[in-house]
């Protein structure tokens, strides 16, 4: 609601179910219409990223549409805060070799940044 008064910002709906508790779009609707784009980077945020497991969420349909999400970009970044590593979740969105950058705060443990450094990924501490 915030971008729409801003008139060199175009906001686009992907449609579909409403997930209240993070007030994002998911469903077979919202795949369709994700489906037939093309993004240069994704921002993600990360309920859960363990170097072992991947990057996870609780919900499987939000896992979907996160996965689809990262395979029509070319460039993926995970946003979280240090609390976040180390956790898992229910649903797998995809191992951390897929994500280029993972960005979180200065209080990530150090065993997790070098793990996901050595998967390839590269971690900025902010």
């Amino acid at each position: 609601m915030e971008l729409s008064g801003l008139p060199q910002i175009r906001v686009m709906m992907l449609g579909g179910l409403l997930w209240q508790t993070s007030y994002s779009l998911v469903g077979p609707d919202a795949e369709q219409a994700l489906a037939k784009l093309s993004a240069d980077r994704l921002f993600l945020g990360v309920d859960g990223l363990d170097p072992e497991v991947g990057v996870t969420t609780p919900d499987p349909l939000e896992a979907a549409l996160n996965a689809l999400m990262i395979r029509v970009s070319r460039q993926t970044i995970a946003v979280l805060d240090a609390s976040k590593l180390g956790q898992r979740s229910l649903s797998v969105i995809t191992p951390v070799q897929n994500l280029d950058i993972v960005i979180s705060d200065s209080s990530a443990p150090a065993e997790t940044v070098e793990a996901l450094r050595a998967a390839g990924v590269q971690v900025v501490l902010v």
